[in-house]
């Protein structure tokens, strides 16, 4: 949960972001490193912004499997001055640093206003749009919108206001409730809900 704390930084000016109780948890190999690191009482690890204040947190090491390890947690003092990406390194010593091969990315919690149209036919899929502000993007991020109480379907990133997705088929009508994920985190709660509906049939003509 990306929380901001009051007032400006002096680095960039824009709001501390804080992590509290983040941490990340890093498969490390050959099993040998891995034997290496967590035989040493002097392992650690830090969390590095990437942005220009190159802010630093040195934290502790806790090994959940032979092979995976636990860095952190940050506590609710670690702010960092911008949402730039994190890199993240372990070091058996504090001298020698070995960095994860990807990127933690941070972003504003997204706000959901509404979602156009609110209603779709049973049996024939139609593009929908989530508004609102804030939706993340990253090569490769991938983006759900489960439809409570029993489908999910992937959607598009249009831009930081915009998501599409395509309506479910189904065999009665429903009113689903959407929930929005990106990557692999917990849906989160938007308060919209689309319908699905029989089509109108004409049956004669007089």
């Amino acid at each position: 949960e990306l929380r901001f704390l009051p007032g400006l930084s002096e680095i960039d000016g824009s709001r501390l972001a804080v992590l509290p109780d983040f941490a990340v948890t890093l498969k490390v190999f050959p099993p040998r490193a891995a034997a290496a690191v967590r035989a040493s009482i002097t392992a650690v690890c830090k969390i590095v912004s990437i942005g220009p204040s190159r802010t630093s947190y040195e934290l502790p090491l806790s090994w959940t499997a032979d092979d995976t390890t636990r860095c952190g947690p940050l506590n609710r003092t670690n702010a960092f001055p911008s949402l730039h990406p994190l890199k993240v390194y372990i070091s058996p010593n504090g001298a020698q640093w070995f960095g994860a091969p990807s990127y933690v990315m941070l972003y504003e919690g997204a706000a959901f206003l509404e979602v156009v149209p609110t209603t779709a036919p049973l049996h024939s899929p139609r593009w929908m749009t989530i508004r609102g502000v804030g939706f993340p993007q990253s090569d490769g991020l991938k983006i759900t919108v489960q439809m409570l109480p029993g489908f999910a379907r992937p959607a598009v990133w249009v831009n930081s206001t915009a998501l599409r997705f395509r309506s479910p088929e189904a065999l009665i009508p429903w009113n689903l409730t959407l929930k929005v994920s990106f990557g692999d985190s917990a849906g989160l709660e938007t308060g919209l809900m689309i319908r699905l509906l029989e089509s109108p049939a004409i049956q004669n003509v007089t």
